[in-house]
C-alpha cells in the first residue's frame, strides 16, 4: 500500500522565501500582558489563565468571546501573519463607545516564535481561517501543505473573486492548552516611546533578561499604526518634546512629570488636536531623574524614566 509522503518542513521553507511573514508566527496582545507571559515562561490558552488564575487584560471582543465555543478556548492561538482583519480594528487607542464591539488593544505588542520550530512541534494544529468563527475546525498538522497560502499571505485590498481571503487571512496556528517560550524569537514594540517604555517595565519587574529580544517595529510592516499612540519622549534642560501619531479622533490626553529627586511635579493635560508634537520650554526641566508618566483617555499610553544631566 503507497503511503503519502508529507513534508510541511520542504513546504514552510519554500514560503519563507516567497512570504518575509512566514519566518515567524505571531501572537499580538496588549503591553499589559507581557509582564505575565515572560513571568511564566508560557502562553496558555483562556481556559488555562481561567484555571491558573492568571489575570488577563483582555483585548478582544466579550461578544465574540461568549459565542466561541468552549473548546475553542482550551487552544493558545497564533497567527500566521500580522496585519490580519481582527488587528485592523482593535489595533491602537480608540475612545469608548467608538470601539469595534468593544474590542482595544491600545499598545499593541507582537511576540514572534520561529515558525520551523514550532512546525516540529507534535501537537501542533492550524485553522484555515479565524479561528473563533462558526464552522472553523482544528487542522492537523499533516494537512499543513494544503492550507490556502496565497490567500492567508495575501496583502492589500480583498479581491472581490476571493470571497474567502478575508477570512483566509486570520488562519491560525494552534496549540492545546499551553506553549513554551523557547522558540519565541522577538518582542516587537511599535514605537520608540513604547520600546523604552516595555524595557522601563522589564526592568522595574526583575525581567531584565528578556531585554534583548526587546526591538523596535523591523523593516517588515507588523503594525497599521493608524490611531494616537505615543511616538517619542524627549527630555534636556529646560525642554520636554512629546511625539505622538497624528490621529483625526479627538482624545484627552495627560501627562505627570515628577522629578523623583526633589519630588516636584509638571502636569498638565489636554484635548489632542491634529498637532502631532508638543513642546514644553520649562526652568521644571533641569538636572534631576524624572519619572513620566502620559495617560490617553485615561489609559497609561507611556511610563519611564529619564535622566537630565
Amino acid at each position: 500500500m503507497m503511503v503519502d509522503v508529507v513534508n510541511p518542513y520542504g513546504k514552510l521553507n519554500k514560503l519563507r522565501e516567497q512570504y518575509p511573514y512566514a519566518s515567524f508566527f505571531h501572537h499580538f496582545t496588549d503591553i499589559k500582558n507581557i509582564q505575565s507571559i515572560l513571568e511564566h515562561g508560557n502562553l496558555y490558552s483562556r481556559i488555562k489563565c481561567e484555571e491558573l488564575r492568571i489575570p488577563i487584560s483582555d483585548s478582544a471582543s466579550h461578544q465574540i468571546i461568549d459565542d466561541t465555543e468552549t473548546y475553542k478556548k482550551e487552544f493558545v492561538r497564533l497567527n500566521f501573519r500580522p496585519l490580519t482583519p481582527m488587528q485592523y480594528h482593535i489595533e491602537g487607542f480608540v475612545p469608548v463607545g467608538r470601539r469595534w464591539k468593544d474590542a482595544h488593544c491600545p499598545i499593541p505588542v507582537f511576540l514572534l516564535f520561529d515558525s520551523m520550530s514550532l512546525l516540529k512541534k507534535i501537537e501542533i494544529q492550524f485553522s484555515e481561517g479565524n479561528f473563533a468563527a462558526p464552522g472553523s475546525k482544528p487542522v492537523e498538522k499533516r494537512h499543513f501543505e494544503d492550507l490556502p497560502f496565497e490567500e492567508i499571505y495575501s496583502t492589500g485590498l480583498f479581491h472581490s473573486s476571493a470571497p474567502s481571503e478575508k477570512f483566509h487571512r486570520q488562519a491560525e496556528v494552534l496549540f492545546k492548552d499551553s506553549l513554551p517560550l523557547t522558540s519565541l524569537k522577538y518582542i516587537v514594540c511599535r514605537s520608540r516611546a513604547e520600546h523604552r517604555m516595555l524595557q522601563y517595565k522589564l526592568q522595574q519587574n526583575g525581567l531584565e533578561e528578556w531585554s534583548s529580544k526587546v526591538l523596535l517595529s523591523p523593516t517588515m510592516k507588523l503594525f497599521y499604526s493608524q490611531r494616537l499612540f505615543v511616538k517619542e519622549v524627549f527630555l534636556a534642560d529646560n525642554y520636554a518634546y512629546i511625539s505622538f501619531n497624528t490621529s483625526l479622533t479627538k482624545h484627552r490626553v495627560s501627562f505627570r512629570i515628577e522629578n523623583t529627586i526633589t519630588s516636584e511635579v509638571y502636569i498638565d493635560s489636554f484635548n489632542y488636536s491634529r498637532d502631532s508634537i508638543v513642546e514644553i520650554k520649562n526652568s521644571f526641566f533641569h538636572m534631576g531623574d524624572f519619572h513620566i508618566v502620559i495617560e490617553i483617555d485615561g489609559i497609561n499610553a507611556y511610563e519611564s524614566e529619564i535622566k537630565i544631566n
